[in-house]
């Protein structure tokens, strides 16, 4: 399986992955967290509705990250709005690790 390609900067983290792409900016985090699974069961992609998305390779490991302010992304094209967002990913603690680095 293979993980959405993830890269995090100083002001925004990029996503892309099969039909899915955002970016998401560092400012409107709320929290990130280790998830022990994505919520679809099966299934690879980008899921989601009411803001509430999943872009994953795998169920686990995951990564949770919340929005004070919903983000913008787009599904086949289409935009979306993103307030909760679960993405799967080989290295969740790097990720985290990345993602206060940044922000500091």
């Amino acid at each position: 399986m293979w993980h959405p390609r993830i890269d995090v900067g100083d002001d925004a983290v990029r996503i892309s992955h099969v039909g899915f792409r955002a970016v998401l900016s560092r400012d409107a985090m709320a929290s990130v967290e280790e998830i022990p699974e994505t919520r679809f069961v099966a299934g690879i992609g980008a899921h989601g509705w009411n803001r509430r998305w999943t872009v994953n390779g795998r169920r686990r490991p995951a990564v949770r990250i919340t929005f004070d302010v919903p983000q913008r992304g787009w599904v086949l094209g289409i935009p979306i709005r993103v307030e909760t967002l679960d993405v799967s990913t080989p290295d969740p603690a790097a990720l985290l690790d990345d993602l206060s680095v940044a922000a500091s």
